[in-house]
Order: structure tokens, then C-alpha cells, then sequence
């Protein structure tokens, strides 16, 4: 992948990211990433957020990935969450406004940190026309689900996870208006590690088609 260095505007100042474009016709639909927890390593160059923007690429979608506030070259301070919902809503209208998607579905996928900061993201705004949360972890206040009722929902969840572990997913699920799409990795645990390529193999033919559904009801 040969990304596209991109700097946007954030509510506590610019944002870093990369934006990954498939070759050839434009892309069908576009997709932000969200990292997981930054005061635990975690940054845009995430195992898991690097499979999943391989496999949507690979799937002709466009993927940005970028580094929540305080990360990396992004300006501000760590804000527990609460900031960096802000952080990915200013990175879904910054998709949205590229001219090389044309208008198309943006989508939303985090994992740990990310997911949860993703789910609370996708639940308040109406642009990501589907969402991907995988592994996620907490953010407070727990996310309000009957916001958007008709919002496509996908967890990945490895079996050992101790953040998200199955069980907690069922109850998440009971709380949506349409069941989501629940994917349980055996063997996993929270880090995924070896399991990117199966990740981001579901997590984008999950966001494919639903964009694309999106696309084609539009």
C-alpha cells in the first residue's frame, strides 16, 4: 500500500492520517479507521488497523486511517474518549468532502479503543452508513444504540477477548434494533495478533456490502 499523507481539521487542531486509495476506477465506497487506546501504544499504524485498511483496499474501497489527538504529529491532548469522538466525526466529514469518492457511503470501523470510540461516533452522526467494531473496549458513557436504529452493525470478537468478550457482544446486540453481524474468532484474544488478514477479510466484505447497498437504494 502507498498511502497518501493527509492533514485535516480537528476540534483541537490538525489531524494526521493516511489515505489509501485502490487503483483504478474510483473506489466504491470510503472508510475510517479509528486506533486503538494512544496511552497504550496505540497509533494509526495498529496490526489490526493496517489489515483492515489492506483488506478494503483489496475490496476497491478507499480506507483513512489517522492518529486521534495527542498522537503522533495530530495536535491536543488525550481526552479519554470524549475529544476523540470529535477526532473521527472531523475524519468522517473529511472523507466524505474527498473529491475522489464522488459523493459515495463512508463507512466506520475501530478496534479496542477505537471501537468504542467508533460506536459512539456511529451512533451520534448520521454520515458512516455502516459501522465495523472489533475488540472494542469501553468508552464512557456507554453509547446510546436506539439512536440510529437502522444502522448496519458488525463485531468481530476473539474468542479469549477479555475487553469484549462474546457474551458481552450478546448483550450490546440486545440493545441494537436489527441484530448485527457478530463474527467470533477462535482462539483470539484482544490483540489479534497472526489473525489480521481473517480481520480485515471480514470486516471489509461486511462494509462492502453494505455500502454498496447504500449506494444502490440511493
Amino acid at each position: 500500500m502507498n498511502p497518501e499523507s493527509v492533514t485535516f481539521a480537528g476540534p483541537a487542531g490538525e489531524l494526521e492520517g493516511r489515505l489509501h486509495l485502490p487503483e483504478g476506477d474510483r473506489p466504491v465506497a470510503g472508510v475510517v479507521v479509528c486506533h486503538p487506546h494512544p496511552l497504550m501504544g496505540g497509533d494509526l499504524n495498529n496490526n489490526v488497523v493496517m489489515g483492515v485498511c489492506r483488506a478494503l483496499v483489496e475490496m476497491g474501497m478507499a480506507a483513512l486511517r489517522f492518529n486521534f489527538r495527542g498522537v503522533g504529529a495530530s495536535a491536543g491532548m488525550h481526552d479519554q474518549g470524549r475529544g476523540e469522538v470529535e477526532d473521527a466525526l472531523a475524519a468522517l466529514r473529511f472523507m466524505a468532502a474527498r473529491p475522489e469518492l464522488g459523493g459515495m457511503a463512508i463507512g466506520l470501523a475501530g478496534y479496542s479503543f477505537g471501537a468504542g470510540v467508533a460506536m459512539k461516533a456511529g451512533f451520534a452522526d448520521d454520515t458512516p452508513r455502516a459501522l465495523s467494531v472489533i475488540g472494542r473496549a469501553r468508552v464512557e458513557p456507554d453509547d446510546e444504540l436506539a439512536r440510529r436504529p437502522s444502522l448496519p452493525v458488525q463485531f468481530v470478537i476473539g474468542e479469549r477477548d477479555r475487553q469484549m468478550a462474546p457474551e458481552h457482544a450478546e448483550r450490546l446486540s440486545a440493545e441494537l434494533s436489527a441484530p448485527p453481524e457478530i463474527h467470533v474468532i477462535a482462539g483470539a484474544d484482544h490483540f489479534f495478533v497472526g489473525r489480521e488478514r481473517e480481520i480485515g477479510a471480514l470486516v471489509a466484505a461486511f462494509l462492502r456490502s453494505s455500502l454498496m447497498s447504500e449506494d444502490e437504494s440511493a
